[in-house]
Order: structure tokens, then C-alpha cells, then sequence
């Protein structure tokens, strides 16, 4: 495996997150701590993986802060995301609102989000 490939370590943390899912919690609690160290090296190693980032931010929107997760976490990196693009920074910001069950802000992240594209093709 190149172990300079975003691409791979963002599938490789998407596996653990997957097998975190299926596990009891304390081998659920390593494996959420592996799924978030792999997608911050596919971030760190490119950037421009909005895929990646996207991980990044899903998982510290979701998991608990014992499991590396948590919303302030994903705060700053969704700014990042903002400042390299706008429309997957309203993505982001989004789908995390949603994963906190607040959906009148998300649907409002997701409006501006469309307003961030030009000429979206719908």
C-alpha cells in the first residue's frame, strides 16, 4: 500500500469506522480512534480531499469525545473546508446539524449551500 496515498487512508478509516459499527464498545472505541487518525492523515497528506474531510468532520460530529470525536473538533475543520470551498463547507456544516437532530439549521445550511454553487444543476 502507498503509505502516501490520501485516497487509501480515507477508505482504510472508512473500514474501521464500518467494523467500529459492528463491534462491542471497547474494541468499537479503538477501532472509532483508528477511523479518525486515518481520515486526519488523508486529510494532512492531501488537502483537497473533500471526501476525506467530509469523514473527518461526519466523524467528530457523531462520535463521542472518549471515541476522538466531538462537535468542537469538527468546528475548525468545517471552517477549513469553508475557506478552500464554500458549498462543501455548507455541506459539512449541514450534515452535522443533522446528525445532532437539528434539522430546521441543517435544511438552512443546505439552502445556502445551493446559493454557494453557481448555476447548480438540479
Amino acid at each position: 500500500m502507498d503509505g502516501n496515498n490520501s485516497a487509501y487512508h480515507e477508505l482504510l478509516g472508512r473500514g474501521f469506522g464500518e467494523k467500529a459499527d459492528r463491534s462491542g464498545w471497547m474494541s468499537a472505541l479503538s477501532l472509532a480512534k483508528r477511523a479518525r487518525a486515518e481520515f486526519e492523515t488523508a486529510v494532512r497528506l492531501d488537502p483537497r480531499n473533500f471526501s476525506a474531510m467530509q469523514a473527518l468532520i461526519e466523524f467528530d460530529c457523531s462520535a463521542p469525545g472518549i471515541a476522538g470525536g466531538g462537535e468542537d473538533k469538527a468546528r475548525p475543520e468545517i471552517q477549513k473546508l469553508s475557506v478552500l470551498n464554500a458549498a462543501e463547507g455548507r455541506y459539512a456544516a449541514g450534515n452535522c446539524r443533522r446528525q445532532k437532530k437539528d434539522n430546521e439549521a441543517a435544511d438552512a445550511e443546505f439552502g445556502r449551500r445551493w446559493r454557494c454553487i453557481p448555476n447548480p444543476r438540479i
